[in-house]
């Protein structure tokens, strides 16, 4: 029982094997074979990703990261990878991936608590309808009274100012020394993925 899902894909492998034979000869099939052929051929490659995505899934599930690769005793390697071997003595590798992300909210609530926010951010302008503010623009060339004041703080209410923290600021401030690297590390959101490949075996 432990050989039987080898063994089908064996099987299938030869089928495989068979198709690619005749690659070459492709230019001489009937239009019709040719129809048929490539919408089964089409179909059988879907149900296989499937299936390999399935396996792939079994052996490491990146949502929660689970797997036959996170069971006691895999082997890991100094790097985080880990492998797991199969009954020819051929092996995979659930290679690492670390991917870090500035997170900007985070470091805006440490900006404010050290009252840094204007050094670490930058302010942008945003105008919520620019056609209405050209039609202020208009009206207000031909106003010399105090009705020109309602119509300025109406262009003014158009605007929106908002102060973006970016990662780039933040680093200068730590240049700076007003924030220290340790502070910066919880500011970086960490997640780890795994991507399986085959281990090549060394000829």
């Amino acid at each position: 029982m432990s050989k039987e899902m080898v063994e089908k894909v064996v099987n299938t492998g030869k089928g495989v094997d068979a198709l690619e034979e005749l690659i070459s000869s492709i230019p001489d099939i009937p239009t019709a074979e040719l129809v048929t052929g490539f919408r089964m051929a089409n179909t059988y490659s879907k149900r296989i990703e499937k299936f390999v995505n399935a396996v792939k899934e079994e052996l490491v599930n990146n949502a929660d990261l689970t797997g036959r690769f996170f069971e006691e005793g895999v082997e890991v390697d100094e790097k985080g990878h880990r492998y797991l071997r199969g009954v020819d003595n051929d092996e995979l590798k659930a290679e690492q991936r670390v991917y870090v992300k500035f997170n900007e909210e985070k470091a805006k609530e440490l900006l404010e608590k050290k009252g840094l926010l204007d050094l670490g951010s930058e302010e942008n302008l945003t105008c919520s309808n620019l056609n209405q503010l050209y039609d202020l623009l208009v009206s207000l060339e031909n106003q010399v009274d105090l009705s020109a004041l309602a119509t300025v703080k109406a262009m003014k209410d158009l605007f929106t100012v908002e102060r973006t923290v970016t990662e780039a600021r933040v680093e200068a401030l730590v240049a700076l020394g007003k924030i220290d690297t340790e502070e910066v590390k919880d500011l970086m959101d960490v997640t780890i993925q795994y991507a399986v490949k085959e281990v090549k075996r060394k000829k």
